[in-house]
């Protein structure tokens, strides 16, 4: 007696066979993007909590042709404000610190050494009591940390959902660590400017007149076969299926 190998099962030998001979890598990009707008605070508040939809995989040959998924995150801040000094010609240091998470699906864990800060150093005006914006121009602008990390469980991005990315993002309130000053956020009327501080204690940060903007991004892309390669392994899959009813025809 001849058994015969059921089409499904002969159909999904095929494609795994065809997707293994070697098919050209073609890639599916989605970018999320979360940007605080340059904001005043006080009284605004600065920080971001979002999740990100990440479309699952749904094309041809589902987990037999996924082969890898791969994230690329990273993150940045902004700053512009006002200083005043009691005193003149004060040198300084200000710094403006943040941090940032993002909650990846499955085992791919979580990201969180990525927060940028911004440090500058300046000089107030020679006559006491004058303000001084900083910078002059254009805003300070920190570093852009990146990371990458690659998901491990690829089955939970196969289908026709979505996956979810928790994303935060927030301006630290907290001082930084002293170096041969202290560092403060007080203004010269005793208000606190929450997320900007500086180490020279005659130099104040002005309340209400310091600017802030977070952006976050993630891009993930998943790795998957040419569309040339889904073509071929459809046709096959097309043969295989004629045959066996042919055979079952002439039987």
């Amino acid at each position: 007696m001849k058994i015969q190998r059921p089409n499904r099962v002969l159909a999904a030998w095929v494609v795994a066979s065809a997707l293994q001979m070697g098919a050209r890598a073609d890639t599916i990009v989605q970018t999320f993007t979360q940007t605080v707008p340059l904001t005043g605070s006080p009284p605004g508040s600065v920080s971001f909590n979002t999740v990100w939809n990440i479309n699952q995989y749904d094309g041809f040959g589902g987990l037999t042709s996924l082969t890898g998924v791969k994230y690329e995150l990273s993150t940045q801040i902004f700053y512009q404000g006002t200083l005043v000094s009691v005193a003149s010609g004060l040198p300084f240091n200000l710094v403006v610190q943040s941090d940032f998470n993002f909650v990846l699906p499955g085992t791919s864990g979580q990201i969180t050494a990525l927060d940028p800060s911004i440090a500058y150093s300046g000089t107030m005006p020679s006559v006491a009591g004058t303000t001084l914006a900083v910078p002059a121009s254009g805003g300070l602008a920190s570093s852009i940390p990146t990371a990458t990390q690659f998901a491990l469980d690829l089955a939970s991005y196969v289908g026709g959902g979505v996956v979810s990315v928790a994303a935060t993002g927030e301006l630290l309130t907290t001082t930084p660590a002293a170096g041969t000053r202290p560092f403060q956020n007080t203004s010269d009327i005793g208000e606190a400017s929450p997320y900007v501080f500086v180490d020279q204690t005659k130099v104040y940060p002005l309340f209400g007149l310091q600017q802030f903007s977070l952006v976050g991004t993630m891009t993930v892309t998943y790795t998957v076969p040419e569309a040339s390669t889904y073509a071929a392994v459809a046709g096959l899959v097309g043969l295989v299926g004629w045959h066996c009813w042919a055979r079952r025809r002439n039987s």
